[in-house]
């Protein structure tokens, strides 16, 4: 706190001079005091797993809870399979709600199920939002949702002032998804990127049938495969290290399933069947479709083009410069109740040559890659165990874990050794990093319920590089830990304060020594303390207010600190309201300051860009950032939003790099989207 009143700290200095954070402030306490005298109206939350989005943002996985949204489980009827694809559900909670309702009969009332579930009121109540006990049978009626969004930059960034984006000021999104009973689904989607100007830049979408032959599924067009553990394939729903100590650790297979993301480099294009039996399942998937690479004089990739831009001369020629084709199956044989084999086989080429960078020498090179994996997961109340091992046509790669737990109490240890020639473009299983690749690592995490009220999560992560990596000259370590402690005062009032270390090494290089540039690292470290106390003071009105300290710094000396940077800390802080002034009218707006003591601590903020999309923000040095968006319910099967957000900094007079950099100490966007469910 005596931070936050240090008048050498830019935060006060802004805050007592900016006129424009004045009234805003001002605008906003006003309209919050007045929210909570108008008539209860029904409140709706939006913002699903904020803890674990925050970390492992993706419109896959937004997509993905959504959908969970919208074809809730009926506890009465699920298998401990579907019960465990919830994030967070560990076996022995799947397992319990089962045997709870062979036991006692059918659950009369959600009491009973989250009674049931134990495991604290977070964690009850993030499980509630997925499941619905009056879930009826399939409907054979048409149901049709539409959404279009349009969004860009209020400035003129410098790419647009010298004609280098030829294209609108504005990103168009258009997605339609639709399903008939369920028989049948699918979606179309076509987005452009602002700046461009081809209107089919990025054009995706597929159809999937359901019981074309019994308890089989067929997929046509664009889609991902979920199999195993994630060491082969797995790019949706990927959740890791985060807020809930045991979601992240484990996967649970769906095998195909439809892709609608604006990501331009996921997902196949193809074909896939999905077939099962009492014991048994297989998969079967075939693939050809164009992809963006980096392509060097000699004709060879160097690396994936994965921004998806292609605005410029240069970022037109990239465009689908790279053909890939794939085919792939997978297995599951369950030997017995609680013990379940699977293997997962795959076989891409692409038309190109893939060469190593001397950065990164051990980069897949060549045209074919082969992957065969083998896989297993042992259930004993309350004890669920789960691994991979897979090879490709370079090294290996190997998960293993356990996940045990009682009402009260979770635990969880993985241990992961990923080979610097593991070559796996498309796994998402548990690591440190994205890529499963030159890692090695052991995590631990618990999750533990203290008196009903209270809920605690820690773990911590011990990892490796044993390679040089792009950015790290030299094999590196690392580590993170965290400690989340969640405290319930009631329903509506809670209080959740985070403790975060991370540590680490960084690449940089010496000055010249004996005429030549050494190359070494340094370690460095980054904490945090992040306290947000949440509150829904009415049903029209809830607030959110966090506040969190960070610090950042470097293990080498004094001699080299020009280089490596010296310690530094900085305060982040925010206001988030939503209200709901109107039955057909939600307003969310946050009010945010930020400040370093030299400009060189990052913040991360999430934040609702809109409906059913998370936005993701680095803030750097010191200033503030605003944001309001309103949602109207034009009648029952229509939703419009509209936002506005400004970014302000007093220590820089450009915003951003590049030809995407503003002049100025000001960006602002806007975006409005339409939403029309049918019926």
């Amino acid at each position: 706190m005596r931070m936050l009143l240090d008048k050498k700290w830019p935060l006060c200095r802004y805050a007592g001079k900016s006129l424009r954070g004045y009234v805003f402030i001002l605008a906003y306490g006003i309209s919050c005091l007045a929210a909570v005298s108008l008539q209860a109206q029904v409140f709706f939350d939006e913002l699903l797993f904020p803890s674990q989005l925050e970390i492992n943002n993706s419109d896959d996985n937004y997509d993905y809870l959504l959908d969970l949204l919208e074809h809730p489980l009926n506890p009465n009827t699920a298998s401990v399979d579907e019960l465990l694809r919830l994030p967070g559900m560990t076996y022995a909670d799947a397992n319990r709600v089962v045997t709870g309702r062979l036991e006692r009969g059918p659950y009369a009332t959600t009491a009973e199920v989250q009674a049931t579930l134990g495991g604290g009121p977070s964690f009850a109540k993030r499980m509630m939002q997925f499941m619905r006990l009056d879930r009826l049978g399939g409907s054979t009626d048409w149901k049709i949702r539409t959404r279009s969004r349009l969004d860009g930059l209020v400035e003129k960034s410098r790419g647009y002032a010298t004609g280098d984006y030829p294209g609108l000021r504005m990103r168009r999104y258009n997605r339609v998804v639709f399903e008939y009973g369920e028989k049948l689904s699918g979606a179309l989607l076509v987005e452009e990127d602002a700046g461009e100007v081809n209107w089919r830049d990025h054009v995706t979408g597929y159809v999937e049938l359901r019981d074309v032959l019994p308890r089989h599924r067929l997929v046509l067009g664009r889609y991902n495969v979920e199999l195993g553990q994630g060491l082969v394939f797995w790019r949706s729903s990927m959740f890791g290290k985060g807020g809930d100590a045991i979601a992240g650790v484990r996967r649970s297979a769906r095998g195909p399933v439809g892709y609608r993301s604006a990501d331009e480099l996921g997902g196949f294009l193809g074909a896939a069947v999905d077939g099962s039996g009492d014991r048994w399942r297989y998969t079967l998937f075939a693939s050809h479709r164009r992809m963006d690479g980096n392509i060097n004089d000699e004709g060879a990739v160097t690396s994936l083009y994965r921004t998806g831009f292609h605005r410029t001369e240069l970022e037109q020629s990239k465009d689908g410069n790279l053909k890939e084709q794939l085919v792939g199956a997978g297995l599951r044989l369950q030997i017995r109740d609680g013990l379940t084999l699977g293997g997962t086989a795959a076989h891409m080429r692409y038309n190109r040559n893939f060469v190593a960078a001397e950065r990164d020498p051990w980069r897949f090179a060549g045209r074919e890659n082969t992957i065969i994996s083998g896989d297993i997961r042992a259930q004993v109340e309350p004890v669920e165990l789960f691994g991979e091992a897979a090879r490709s046509s370079g090294g290996l790669g190997m998960l293993a874990g356990i996940v045990a737990g009682d009402m009260s109490t979770a635990f969880t240890a993985v241990g992961r050794r990923y080979d610097k020639d593991y070559y796996s473009f498309y796994g998402g299983a548990f690591g440190d990093r994205s890529e499963n690749r030159n890692e090695q690592g052991l995590y631990l995490g618990v999750r533990r319920r203290i008196l009903q009220a209270i809920e605690v999560n820690a773990y911590v992560d011990m990892y490796r590089f044993p390679a040089r990596r792009w950015t790290v000259p030299l094999p590196s370590k690392g580590s993170e830990a965290a400690l989340l402690f969640q405290y319930a005062f009631s329903r509506s009032h809670g209080i959740d304060v985070r403790m975060r270390r991370r540590t680490g090494d960084k690449g940089f290089t010496l000055p010249d020594v004996g005429g030549e540039k050494v190359q070494t690292t340094t370690g460095t470290a980054r904490n945090e303390i992040r306290v947000d106390w949440d509150r829904t003071w009415s049903r029209l009105f809830r607030s959110r207010w966090r506040m969190e300290w960070v610090r950042e710094s470097t293990a080498a000396s004094s001699r080299y600190a020009e280089i490596t940077g010296t310690a530094a800390d900085g305060v982040f802080g925010y206001l988030e309201t939503t209200l709901r002034p109107h039955s057909r009218l939600i307003v969310d707006g946050r009010c945010a300051l930020f400040a370093a003591r030299n400009g060189k601590v990052s913040f991360y903020a999430y934040e609702r860009h809109m409906p059913g999309m998370l936005s993701s923000r680095h803030l750097r040095g010191d200033g503030s950032r605003y944001y309001v968006m309103a949602r109207v319910q034009l009648s029952a099967a229509v939703q419009w939003a509209m936002r506005y957000d400004l970014t302000h900094y007093r220590d820089r007079s450009v915003v951003g790099s590049g030809r995407d950099s503003v002049e100025g100490k000001m960006a602002s966007h806007w975006a409005t989207q339409l939403d029309v469910a049918l019926p």
